[in-house]
């Protein structure tokens, strides 16, 4: 198996175990903010870090599932024990895809309709508009797979390829990516500096 997808698989399924403890306690106190950063955490790496392959039914998933919890997050919602357990059952089926992608490194000809099916479950508790979710969530920072939240924004302006294949090359090779960050005089123009001499 692919060294990178073994390791999606790994540490989704440690998300996987923290966010259904999480969901199981916030049935008992749904307002625990502790309790919802964590699952939050969780949810948004495994939507992020899936973002790295072709899945797309699985990260639309993971969205939905981030989006009710950043609706109770900012209390805007309080889930009931019927929300709870869409959520558990979206997590049951996200972790029979993982155990899909361990013994075949792909998902069924029925993951569209299953995918759909969660989705507009899980939309139906923030009220969102059911709409056609075909559009691809590419992942939106990069890293570390547990750490996917830490890269700057320009990562996001890559073409989800090359984030990909960018990420495969540091962790084939073990190297690492150094980031600066220069802001030139505001007077460089006027004093006849070119700036970009500078950054070379």
């Amino acid at each position: 198996m692919d060294r990178l997808l073994a390791t999606f698989i790994t540490e989704a399924r440690d998300n996987l175990e923290i966010s259904s403890t999480c969901f199981l306690a916030l049935e008992q106190d749904p307002t625990n903010t502790a309790t919802l950063d964590t699952v939050f955490r969780s949810v948004h790496t495994m939507k992020g870090s899936s973002g790295l392959f072709d899945i797309t039914p699985f990260t639309n998933v993971m969205h939905e599932a981030e989006s009710v919890l950043e609706r109770m997050r900012y209390a805007d919602l309080v889930l009931t024990s019927d929300h709870i357990d869409t959520l558990l059952d979206s997590m049951d089926q996200v972790s029979r895809w993982l155990d899909e992608l361990e013994s075949t490194q792909t998902l069924n000809h029925r993951v569209d309709e299953l995918s759909n099916r969660l989705c507009v479950e899980l939309r139906a508790i923030t009220g969102t508009p059911n709409s056609n979710h075909d559009k691809t969530i590419h992942v939106d920072k990069i890293g570390t797979l547990t750490e996917l939240t830490n890269a700057p924004n320009w990562v996001s302006q890559l073409h989800h390829v090359a984030r990909k294949t960018l990420y495969k090359e540091l962790l084939i090779s073990d190297r690492h990516i150094n980031i600066i960050t220069y802001t030139p005089d505001p007077q460089c123009f006027l004093n006849d500096v070119d700036y970009r001499i500078t950054t070379r």
